[in-house]
């Protein structure tokens, strides 16, 4: 089995079936576990369902493929259901949330998660993201455009910033948190 193959029969094993394209509704959902001596949780922010065209899973491959490889884990073959989802750790006195996500504009409840991990937005400390995608940084921003974690240090790095800040329309969303990005 290709290297591709194993990929997407490990991803289709854990995939929901959902008959809808785009965002689904979802529930807010916090998973508390421990990495060493570190707490931590993992949040649910979005499920977006994509069509099996190849646009986001399975480049290189056709979507018979891709089908072929859902269809032998008893998935539907003209979809493909993805979890979006940030990361929470407690690490001394400090809060860290790794990547935030779609956001509120995208209909992304990670503020709702956190709440269920009993922690509020003024609480984070740190959020570090990994790379400047929407659904790693779309939760930076409330739904009126306010940073989301206001006394939290911004963590990216200066590649990715610089992405972001070549982007003219990326210009609202630098205002809203550029002061805080390290």
């Amino acid at each position: 089995m290709r290297p591709l193959k194993i990929v997407l029969a490990a991803l289709a094993l854990t995939l929901p079936a959902c008959a809808q394209a785009g965002p689904a509704q979802v529930t807010p959902e916090a998973h508390a576990f421990h990495i060493g001596a570190f707490e931590a949780w993992s949040l649910r922010d979005l499920t977006n369902v994509v069509p099996n065209d190849n646009s986001v899973i399975g480049q290189g491959q056709t979507p018979a493929e891709v089908a072929a490889v859902l269809k032998a884990a008893g998935q539907p073959t003209d979809h493909i259901t993805l979890s979006i989802d940030a990361l929470l750790l407690k690490a001394g006195d400090h809060l860290v949330l790794i990547d935030t996500g779609m956001g509120p504009k995208a209909h992304g409840v990670l503020m709702q998660s956190l709440a269920k991990a009993g922690v509020t937005p003024d609480q984070v400390t740190d959020v570090l993201i990994t790379h400047s995608h929407p659904d790693h940084i779309g939760g930076l921003l409330t739904a009126d455009g306010a940073s989301a974690f206001p006394k939290a240090v911004i963590r990216m790095t200066d590649t990715e910033w610089a992405t972001v800040k070549a982007d003219p329309q990326q210009a609202a969303f630098i205002t809203a948190v550029g002061s805080q990005v390290q």
